[in-house]
């Protein structure tokens, strides 16, 4: 029974695919693609604390000592809106 996430981007208010979220934000840190990696780690880091209802505000007091991670997390939080749900059997 999975916890699911969804990001809603805010300027079309539709769920953005993962792979598109990923290649804007390389776009934006001027960052090379990448077919089999996300920009660093983001979605790893981050997707399980938001599909677990937890928020950007939360994420950021976890990586608080990381500015890596923190960009990351500001440009998603501008750009895009969590949606989570538990989704029984």
């Amino acid at each position: 029974m999975p916890n699911c996430i969804q990001l809603i981007d805010k300027s079309t208010n539709k769920p953005a695919a993962f792979q598109d979220i990923d290649n804007a934000m390389r776009q934006h840190f001027n960052a090379p693609p990448d077919p089999d990696n996300w920009h660093r780690d983001w979605y790893n880091l981050f997707s399980l604390f938001l599909a677990l209802g937890d928020d950007f505000t939360k994420i950021r007091e976890i990586y608080k000592d990381m500015p890596e991670f923190l960009e990351i997390l500001d440009w998603l939080e501008q750009h895009y809106e969590p949606k989570a749900w538990y989704q029984p059997k």
